[in-house]
């Protein structure tokens, strides 16, 4: 299974290759498609920027990376409330490090 990353363009090596902050870490991304700005937030896989997505569409991709962590910590012999508590923690910061509030 792939998954792809949200990220948010931070910036232009070229005109077809677009820095990416991913919460902190700075990637660069091919872009395919006319557009693309920088503050656009986008969904990479392979080093190749998929599309633009909303708020709303980050705010869910990264609450199944919340869930997915959550049952991680939960096979690592977190309990779930522990687990629970852990993973809505990372949420916030995930969040954050898009500027955005949860």
């Amino acid at each position: 299974m792939c998954w792809a990353t949200p990220g948010r363009v931070v910036g232009f090596v070229d005109d077809c290759i677009a820095k990416i902050d991913f919460g902190g870490i700075e990637r660069g991304a091919i872009v395919g498609f006319e557009g693309l700005g920088v503050g656009d937030l986008v969904m990479v896989h392979s080093g190749v920027v998929l599309g633009k997505i909303t708020t709303s569409e980050l705010t869910s991709n990264l609450g199944l990376f919340m869930e997915a962590e959550k049952i991680g910590l939960q096979d690592l012999g977190y309990s779930a409330v522990e687990a629970e508590s852990l993973a809505k923690e990372e949420f916030r910061v995930l969040l954050a490090s898009f500027g955005l509030k949860p």
